[in-house]
């Protein structure tokens, strides 16, 4: 019966080693896969961008409006929040950009899971104790990752609904999540059930 809960534990850490690289090559690389989708319909330019779309997607590494996306790198700027305001929504502007930095978590804890997945495929008792330990550090720096997706896409989607008609020249904006915060959300919770299922086989 411990193999049975092994193998449970190795196909958890395969599968969340793929969603965190999905999710690690989101937005603008990967379009289809993002954290934010803000829908509207104007002409607009927004951090840079000047395009006719009813879409603002905001990925990993960068932000989308309608087709045109900016170059993919750590830390984008959300400048069309911070120019067009000032106050309260001028300084969460500012701090969401500097915890546009923290998702570099996400490759991060792909890494992590990935280096757990290979020492989790020796069946060794002292090496699959390893495996669960590196699976549960996996855990929490996919768990921080998710926290901080919250803090920054939950804040976002409130601010530029809220505020829509400033920013964008729309008061008929509708946001929504993307799969890729799904995505780590199940990430996180396979592998917590590889760090259970490991050590106890």
């Amino acid at each position: 019966m411990a193999g049975f809960f092994h193998l449970i534990g190795v196909f958890s850490l395969l599968a969340a080693t793929v969603l965190l690289i999905v999710v690690s090559v989101s937005l603008p690389v990967w379009k289809s896969v993002y954290f934010l989708d803000v829908d509207f319909s104007v002409s607009s330019s927004i951090g840079g961008l000047r395009a006719t779309s009813d879409h603002l997607r905001l990925g990993n590494w960068g932000l989308c409006l309608g087709d045109v996306c900016t170059k993919a790198r750590l830390g984008y700027n959300l400048d069309f929040i911070e120019n067009n305001t000032s106050g309260d929504l001028h300084l969460a502007a500012s701090i969401l950009h500097g915890a546009t930095y923290a998702l570099i978590l996400h490759p991060i804890a792909a890494g992590f899971t990935f280096l757990a997945l290979l020492v989790s495929l020796s069946t060794h008792f002292v090496v699959g104790i390893l495996a669960s330990v590196l699976a549960l550090w996996a855990f929490v720096l996919t768990l921080i990752a998710f926290v901080i997706d919250l803090v920054i896409f939950i804040t976002a989607r409130d601010r530029l609904t809220k505020h829509s008609s400033s920013l964008l020249g729309s008061s008929d904006l509708s946001a929504s999540y993307g799969p890729a915060l799904w995505l780590v959300l199940t990430a996180f919770i396979l592998q917590l059930i590889a760090s259970v299922t490991l050590e106890g086989s």
